[in-house]
Formats: structure tokens, sequence, C-alpha cells
């Protein structure tokens, strides 16, 4: 921002710029006739005196100026085009994202619309369920009937391509319901329920019988089996 605000100063400065004649004359004034002979028969002692001219040292201090602030500018928008690269990239991903979910939108809407009162999600999910594998039929039905010749050509191409599309869609709106379904059941269960799910019972820890102090022997060893005495015979 501030090499632009630099580049635009210098160049409302040489906009601005007027030709002081006075001065560029001055110098003249004080020139004997033979000096100013000089200056007519020699080009080049005319061009020394020109550029020795404070306003035309002015105008080369700031053609410098302008020079190196293009110059500065161009490099500073080169380093800025990866970034606007990846900008730009990055819009047209998030434009992408955002038709794709219009489009979910409109689908899941127009089965909304299309759902009669009182009906319930899982009953249009299998309504939908059930007219796309009847619109399938119907297409497999038109493939038999060209096959068999019962229909011509360009007859078979306009009803197969509509009843296609018609199954596609069907098929989509019920795709999407279902989705939207199962994300619904997945809150209920976790996210609407302050209830933990049914996890399976923990093993209740087994402690060993602690043998009385005047005990011979463990009742228990974890380490080794229990041994089976043999009977005592009175």
């Amino acid at each position: 921002m501030q090499r632009e605000n630099t580049l635009v100063r210098i160049s409302s400065k040489a906009n601005n710029l007027t030709l002081d004649e006075q001065a560029a004359l001055g110098v003249l004034k004080y020139l004997e006739k033979d000096e100013l002979q000089e200056l007519n028969d020699s080009e080049e002692k005319l061009e020394d005196l020109i550029s020795d001219q404070q306003q035309v040292k002015n105008l080369a201090v700031d053609k410098e100026i302008i020079v190196a602030s293009n110059k500065s500018l161009a490099e500073y928008n080169l380093q800025m085009e990866p970034k606007l690269r990846q900008g730009r990239e990055y819009l047209a991903l998030q434009y992408e994202k955002a038709s794709k979910l219009k489009e979910e939108y409109d689908t899941l809407r127009s089965v909304l619309d299309s759902n009669p009162r009182g009906q319930t999600l899982d009953t249009t999910h299998a309504l939908l369920q059930t007219k796309a594998a009847q619109s399938e039929e119907e297409t497999d039905r038109l493939s038999e009937s060209f096959l068999d010749k019962k229909i011509d050509c360009d007859a078979f191409l306009d009803r197969y391509i509509e009843e296609r599309t018609h199954t596609h869609l069907l098929k989509i709106k019920s795709e999407k319901l279902g989705e939207m379904i199962q994300q619904h059941t997945n809150y209920s269960t976790w996210g609407g329920s302050t209830s933990a799910p049914n996890l399976p019972p923990r093993h209740a820890s087994f402690m060993p019988p602690r043998a009385p102090a005047n005990t011979p022997y463990p009742l228990y060893n974890t380490a080794m089996p229990q041994l089976q005495m043999p009977p005592v015979s009175n």
C-alpha cells in the first residue's frame, strides 16, 4: 500500500509539473554575445546548459524514483501471485461445495414439499424407492418394445430419455432422504438423548477368599492350580 501511495504521489507531481521559463531564461541574461554565439554554434554546450538547470535535475530525480517504485511494485506483485492463485483455487472450491449443497437442498426441499401432511419420512422414503423401481421397470419395458420393433427409434429415444431422467431424479431424492433420515436417527440416538448408550456389563472382579491366620496353607493361589487333596482314612 505504501508503494502504491508513493507511486501515485510521484505521478501526480509529474502531471502538475509546469515549466518555469523565467528561471530557464534567467541564465541567458548574464551571458555575453560571444557566449551566446557559442551556445548557438555548439549543441553540446547547449545541452550542458539545459542539463544544469534545477528543473531538469528535479525531473531526473523524479524519473529515478518512479523507475525504482515501479520495480518495487512489480516485485511485490510477483510475490503476491502465489497467494492470489491460492485464493482463487480456494474460492473455486468453496463455490463448488456451495453448489452441491444448494443442489442437495433443492432436492430435499422438493421431497418435503411433495410430502402429504401426516406422512412420515420413512413412508415417503419407501414410496420414493417404489416409484424409482417402477420407473426403472418402465424403461426396461421400453427397451424390450424397441427390440421387438413395437416402437420406432425416435419415439423410443424420446420416451426412454425422459423415463431414465425421471428414474435418476427419483433415485437421487430417495438417497438424499435416506441420508437425512439416517442423520436424524443418529442425532436422536446420540445427540438428542442425555442417557449414555447401552454398554456391555462390566465383569465383576473376583477376589480370592482371605485365609484365616491359623490356616497352614493358602485357600487360593492365582499362580498355581488348586490341588485335590486325597481323602483321609479313619
